[in-house]
C-alpha cells in the first residue's frame, strides 16, 4: 500500500467517461497529483476526502439524469446503476456530516457541504 500525504484537496469528481473517479490534490512539495478509483470504490474514494480535508469538503454530486452525465456514461449505464444519491449520502455519512446539500436549479446535481466527522 502506497501511503499519500497531501496538503490540501483540490477537486474531487468523475472521469471524462463517468467510470472513475478523480481525485486531484496539491502534495506537501506544492505540485498537482491525482488518484482515480472505479467509481465502485466511493467508500474508499469518500475515505480519501475525509483525509485530506482539515474539517469541511464542498463536493458535487452529478446524479445519472444530468444530460453530461448520460452522454459521457452512453453504453456503460451497468457501470453505475449503484451510484445513486442515496448511496453516495450513505458513503458520506460514514466520515462526514452533511451539513447542507444545494440542489442545483434545472439539473441532476447536487452541491455537499460536509463536515469530517471527529
Amino acid at each position: 500500500m502506497t501511503e499519500i500525504t497531501a496538503k490540501r484537496l483540490i477537486r474531487f469528481g468523475l472521469s471524462a467517461n463517468g467510470s472513475n473517479c478523480l481525485v486531484e490534490y496539491e502534495t506537501q512539495d506544492g505540485a498537482t497529483d491525482r488518484l482515480d478509483f472505479p467509481t465502485a470504490q466511493l467508500d474508499e474514494v469518500i475515505g480519501l476526502a475525509a483525509e485530506l480535508t482539515n474539517g469541511h469538503a464542498v463536493i458535487e454530486f452529478v446524479g445519472q439524469d444530468d444530460p453530461m452525465f448520460r452522454a459521457i456514461a452512453r453504453g456503460r449505464e451497468d457501470l453505475h446503476r449503484d451510484l445513486t444519491v442515496e448511496r453516495f449520502e450513505a458513503a458520506c455519512r460514514e466520515r462526514f456530516e452533511i451539513v447542507r446539500r444545494l440542489n442545483l436549479p434545472e439539473s441532476a446535481r447536487s452541491l455537499y457541504l460536509l463536515r469530517r466527522a471527529s
